[in-house]
């Protein structure tokens, strides 16, 4: 008799792990949430393109403002080896900027395939639903967090991609 009380105290202290691990990993989505508001927050506040477009066109507009002498201009900024030199250097961003962006793809589409393989091994025989739950959301939270390293590197290219873009129009076109 004494045995068969251990077995339910056993079962019962098992059930009670498995729903804890349930809440602990509730708790980790919910904080991990949490986090990746607050980061998505200062993504969009650090992509500001409107911001940047203006503040070229007031550049532009500024160097027009303060130009007297329209001939010696277009004569500096439109010669045959300047022009040449400035459609070249463009030529290497974009060149660049397409490798990156190409580089970007190929790891997000490889980390969708290793992710849909961490998916499927989440989803294995679970001795109870406690342990499906709590596994299925922690396999959740990791592949979210791949997924979240592949976006701020992407958001790091497409910023190193736009101050290459701005240092080049501003280089060939501000410079007098």
């Amino acid at each position: 008799m004494a045995s068969l009380s251990s077995q339910k105290a056993d079962k019962h202290a098992d059930k009670q792990a498995d729903k804890q691990n349930v809440y602990q990993a509730l708790e980790n989505w919910n904080n991990y949430s949490a986090q990746s508001i607050q980061n998505m927050k200062v993504v969009f506040e650090a992509i500001t393109p409107f911001k940047d477009a203006v503040q070229l066109t007031g550049q532009t507009v500024e160097m027009f403002s303060r130009l007297n002498n329209w001939e010696s201009c277009s004569k500096k900024s439109f010669d045959g080896y300047g022009a040449l030199n400035a459609y070249y250097e463009l030529l290497n961003i974009q060149s660049a900027s397409l490798n990156l962006l190409t580089q970007d793809n190929s790891q997000y589409l490889k980390n969708a395939i290793d992710c849909s393989a961490k998916w499927a091994e989440s989803l294995t025989p679970c001795s109870n639903p406690e342990e499906l739950v709590s596994s299925s959301i922690n396999t959740s939270i990791a592949i979210m967090k791949q997924y979240q390293n592949i976006l701020n590197n992407q958001v790091q290219h497409l910023s190193s991609i736009q101050s290459a873009y701005t240092a080049w129009f501003q280089k060939t076109f501000f410079q007098a």
